[in-house]
């Protein structure tokens, strides 16, 4: 600002004359980089020419005479000893404004394929300056102009530019991108989503049963795709994969599993391409389970290893047994029967699954509903009863089961005192009893597998654990109505003494021989079946759960 006049010194051959001046008030930077307030005079016409201060034009700086300035020429050098000083310091010009750069868009994340522009602001930067750019964190072919470096031009202190991310179609996950000016003055990160990845193929999952059921098959298959180089499929006993097996990783898009064990598996496939794989596949869960009469069409089934189809009283006595097959024939103990009730679940268990215990006890159905019971002499055709039992031979005659439809004609199987198994059917006075097996010791308690055929007056057969050793004789005429298990109405204290496990009865001679391996593999008695059985492997059914 401009100041009034002020006296100030100024040296001619060791004499001081008073001089008056105007002054102008001026900023420099001083010592530190502090800022300093100083005055420039204006010195009258005083000894012409060798007196007159020489004024910097551009910052008014006295360089001719740095010490014109009265209130610190008293205490600063002489004038003339090294140009602009303050108080003895050196002084420079205030310098220019400097420059500020700032980057910006808007969002800071995208997917692939979206459309990208990064502004610069800037201040004090002259139109028309270029500014390089560099971005870093992706490769060229992420971008659809393949270019990482650029230039902004500056015009009014602002600048754009804008660019296309890529689909590449290649699985990379999440990617930053550093977006930088190549002074270095300014950056910014912009995150983009993964959203553009390899193909991924959709994995379809079939199974096939031959008639035996013995070796199921999964057949895995997916669509081919055509930049693909090759197809994995894989498999794991859990749905995590942690340790899982490589099934196979060629250019074939199918392949079959064939024979998996009974057990839980889980399938996923991926596809190969010449930079990476895709994702995988969604993951199918198969269950592979032993082959079970809910496989087929039931007459009656009781199975001891299911507790839910089992209700007991406190003292874990069977109140009734209930019929899985879905027609209700529910067993429950017979009131009018010497005994001590129904059997015992929960105490005993064979190849650790339940079984009921017998033991002065019986269960029985009540008469079927349609009074006629299972006709084997005529619209059911042959009746086929599977039983696994566990007992101990004593040298008594034992009942496993009886029908109480008339007391003329009655079938049964019965443990015989000359320690063999029979069927039994009683016509008036007249008793058959065809053995099944024989030979049974008092030593030790074994399983027994058989399924016992009704076929009318034409004659019955039994089969045990699948022996192609038939006993064949009458069956009588009866029908099977009422049946009883463990015990013969009639015939005295004749109690079965052992294990009932399961008891299926079926009406289809196609499906003996699996009830037959299903029995024999659940119950962990599969040695003992004949040798060359056709289902002497476990019969399995394959279930997909998508």
């Amino acid at each position: 600002m401009a100041g009034t006049s002020k006296s100030y010194w100024r040296k001619t051959g060791g004499a001081g004359d008073v001089n008056t001046a105007n002054y102008t008030e001026k900023t420099a930077i001083g010592p530190g980089g502090t800022p300093v307030t100083y005055k420039v005079y204006e010195l009258h016409q005083y000894n012409p020419g060798e007196n007159y201060p020489v004024i910097d034009p551009v910052t008014g700086i006295c360089l001719s005479r740095p010490g014109m300035d009265a209130e610190y020429y008293e205490q600063g050098p002489e004038h003339g000893d090294g140009g602009p000083q303050i108080n003895g310091n050196p002084v420079g010009p205030p310098p220019p404004p400097s420059p500020t750069y700032n980057l910006t868009t808007t969002p800071t994340t995208v997917d692939e394929g979206a459309q990208v522009t990064v502004t610069l602001a800037t201040t004090n930067v002259t139109a028309g300056t270029v500014i390089g750019y560099t971005i870093t964190g992706i490769q060229g072919a992420d971008l659809s102009s393949g270019a990482l470096t650029g230039n902004f031009t500056v015009n009014n202190n602002t600048a754009s530019t804008t660019f296309t991310l890529s689909e590449d179609l290649i699985t990379e996950g999440v990617e930053t991108i550093t977006f930088s000016l190549n002074n270095s003055q300014a950056s910014l990160s912009i995150t983009v989503n993964d959203t553009s990845t390899y193909p991924v193929p959709v994995l379809t999952v079939t199974d096939s049963v031959d008639s035996t059921y013995a070796n199921p098959d999964v057949d895995l298959s997916v669509a081919a795709i055509t930049s693909a180089t090759s197809y994995e499929f894989q498999r794991s006993t859990d749905s995590n994969f942690t340790s899982p097996d490589v099934l196979q990783n060629t250019t074939t898009a199918t392949y079959e599993d064939t024979g998996p064990e009974v057990g839980t598996y889980y399938y996923r496939a991926r596809a190969h391409y010449t930079g990476g794989a895709s994702d995988w596949s969604t993951i199918t869960q198969v269950d592979v389970e032993l082959w079970s009469p809910e496989e087929t069409t039931t007459l009656a089934w009781y199975d001891a290893s299911d507790t839910e189809s089992i209700t007991a009283d406190t003292n874990n006595k069977v109140t009734q047994w209930n019929d899985k097959s879905g027609n209700d024939y529910h067993m429950a103990p017979q009131a009018s029967a010497a005994h001590t009730g129904g059997p015992v679940t929960g105490s005993e268990t064979i190849n650790g699954l339940n079984t009921l215990k017998f033991a002065d006890s019986c269960l029985e159905s009540p008469p079927f509903p349609d009074a006629g019971g299972w006709d084997h002499n005529g619209s059911d055709g042959l009746i086929f009863m599977a039983f696994m039992v566990h007992f101990q031979y004593d040298a008594t005659q034992r009942f496993i089961f009886t029908s109480t439809e008339t007391t003329a004609s009655r079938n049964g199987v019965v443990i015989r005192a000359d320690g063999t198994i029979r069927t039994f059917c009683k016509e008036g006075t007249s008793n058959k009893l065809p053995i099944i097996h024989s030979g049974l010791t008092t030593t030790n308690p074994e399983d027994h597998m058989f399924v016992v055929r009704f076929n009318g007056t034409t004659g019955g057969a039994a089969f045990y654990y699948g022996n192609t050793s038939f006993a064949s004789d009458n069956t009588g005429d009866g029908k099977i109505d009422k049946p009883v298990l463990g015990h013969f109405e009639g015939e005295g204290q004749q109690e079965f003494n052992g294990n009932i496990s399961e008891l299926v009865v079926f009406n289809n001679g196609v499906q003996r021989p699996f009830v037959e391996s299903y029995l024999a593999h659940k119950w962990g008695s599969a040695d003992k079946l004949r040798s060359g059985h056709q289902t002497s492997n476990a019969p399995r059914v394959v279930k997909i759960n998508p």
